[in-house]
């Protein structure tokens, strides 16, 4: 009798191996997603809604761009233009992204905030235009394009990651 339990247990353990890696994949799916489900209670009836801490973002850039381009992306102080050159003069960008050959960009998991993205005149092949980031929502979290625009040495594209209300 201990012979045939002892036998099982190898099929038993290797079905729970594979049950915990599904498990942990869909963990980490949910993480990298940004968002969790959270239960909250209106009126004596509970459902769920889905909570982000992050929003991913994505884009295009008007303009035909080098191969090679990336994009920097900023946390922005302010809208107006002396800030938004200032930043990009001044600071270091806080990401880095990469621009594929379609002209798109994406930027994995932003909190809200107010962002600017930015790409030197050096790196467009002719044609020249600001990045644009979609306008989208993701659970609470909604993308909103500020501007766009630029002078001799920078094209640039501001916006907002801002809760739902």
């Amino acid at each position: 009798m201990m012979n045939g339990i002892l036998t099982a247990m190898p099929g038993s353990i290797r079905i729970m191996r594979k049950y915990s890696v599904l498990i942990g994949l869909l963990f980490v799916i949910i993480l990298m997603s940004g968002c969790s489900m959270v239960r909250t209670k209106h009126n004596s009836e509970s459902f769920s809604g889905s909570a982000c801490r992050c929003m991913n973002v994505n884009g295009t850039v008007l303009g035909k761009l080098k191969d090679n381009t990336s994009i920097a992306l900023y946390r922005a102080e302010g809208f107006d233009y002396e800030s938004i050159i200032g930043k990009i003069n001044e600071a270091h960008p806080d990401r880095m992204a990469k621009v594929s050959a379609n002209q798109s960009f994406f930027s994995h998991c932003l909190p809200e905030g107010h962002y600017l993205l930015n790409i030197p005149e050096s790196s467009y092949d002719f044609s020249f235009g600001s990045p644009i980031p979609a306008e989208s929502t993701q659970g609470n979290l909604k993308v909103d394009v500020i501007l766009q625009g630029g002078n001799s040495q920078n094209l640039f594209g501001a916006f907002s990651v801002e809760r739902i209300s």
